[in-house]
C-alpha cells in the first residue's frame, strides 16, 4: 500500500513522526506539500510566509534526494489532490503531524478526514508539539509531560520513493510562484529551512544566551541576544524538544543531536 507523508507546518527530516512512520512500512512513499488557496489566500498569512515556506521546501528537497526521495508539489485544495492519488494507486495510508493553525486549518482537516473515511483510507496524525486541538484532546500539562520524554528520531537513511506520480504534482517548486499571497514582498532577517534553523540553534546556545536575560527586554539590544529562532519553531522546522532542558546539559545534548543529522 502507499504510504504518503503530507507536510503541513514540519518541513524538515530530523524528528519526523511522519516520515518515520512511513519509511518503517518499507513501501514507497510520496512526500508532498499541497499549497491551498483556501489557507494561503484567508487574510492570516502573507506574502513573507510563503517565502519563508518556499525556502523550506527548497531545503528539504535537497535533502531528501540525498536519500533517495523526492517532494511533490501542488497548487490547489487538497481533497483534490486526494482524488487524483486515488484514481492512481487506489486506497494509500498517510502520514502527518496534527495541525496547530488557524481555523481555516482545522476545517481542512474535518473535509480531509470525512474524505479519508469515504474512500476507507486510512489517516494518521502525530503530535509535533505539546498542542493537540479536537474534542477529545489530552489536557495540555499532562500531555507536555510525556510528549516531552519521547526520544528524537534521527533522519532515515535511504526511502523509497514513487516513479510515477498524478499530473497534478510536480518536483518542480517553481510553480508554487503562481500562487497569489496577500500582502508585499518583504526582505526577512531569516531564511527558512532545517540547515537554517540548525545553524541558529547552535549560534544561539555558543554565543548569544549568556545575555539574553540581561538584553531581551531592551529594543536596541534584543536582537543580537535573542535565539531569532521563533520563525523556525513556530513553522516546524526545528523541535521545540531539544529546547526543554536550560543551560550546559541542554547544549551538549543538542550537540550530540546535531551530530546524528545528515543534512
Amino acid at each position: 500500500m502507499l504510504q504518503l507523508v503530507w507536510f503541513k507546518r514540519d518541513i524538515r527530516l530530523f524528528d519526523h513522526q511522519a516520515i518515520h512512520h512511513a519509511v518503517a512500512t518499507g513501501e514507497k512513499v510520496l512526500f508532498m506539500y499541497i499549497a491551498e488557496p483556501s489557507i494561503w489566500q484567508a487574510g492570516d498569512l502573507a506574502k513573507r510566509h510563503f517565502t519563508f515556506m518556499q525556502q523550506s521546501l527548497e531545503d528539504i528537497q535537497q535533502s531528501l534526494r540525498k536519500i533517495g526521495g523526492e517532494l511533490y508539489v501542488a497548487i490547489g485544495e487538497m481533497e483534490s489532490i486526494l482524488d487524483d492519488i486515488y484514481k492512481i494507486y487506489g486506497a494509500f495510508r498517510m502520514h502527518s503531524h496534527y495541525e496547530h493553525g488557524i481555523q481555516p486549518t482545522f476545517d481542512r482537516d474535518l473535509r480531509v478526514k470525512r474524505w479519508m473515511h469515504e474512500h476507507t483510507c486510512l489517516w494518521t496524525e502525530y503530535a509535533d508539539f505539546p498542542v493537540v486541538r479536537g474534542k477529545n484532546a489530552p489536557r495540555r500539562r499532562d500531555f507536555l509531560k510525556e510528549w516531552i520524554k519521547e526520544p528524537i528520531l534521527a533522519i532515515p537513511q535511504q526511502v523509497f520513493s514513487l516513479s510515477t506520480v498524478p499530473n497534478e504534482l510536480t518536483n518542480d517548486l517553481t510553480i508554487l510562484e503562481s500562487l497569489q499571497v496577500p500582502g508585499e514582498e518583504r526582505a526577512i532577517d531569516i531564511r527558512g529551512g532545517e540547515k537554517e534553523g540548525i545553524a541558529y540553534a547552535k549560534r544561539f546556545f555558543e554565543e548569544k544566551y549568556m545575555r539574553y536575560n540581561i538584553d531581551m527586554n531592551k529594543p536596541y539590544v534584543a536582537p543580537s541576544s535573542s535565539s531569532i529562532i521563533s520563525p523556525l519553531s513556530d513553522m516546524g522546522k526545528y523541535f521545540v524538544k531539544i529546547f526543554d532542558a536550560c543551560g550546559a546539559k541542554a547544549y551538549e545534548t543538542f550537540k550530540t543531536d546535531c551530530e546524528s543529522i545528515r543534512i
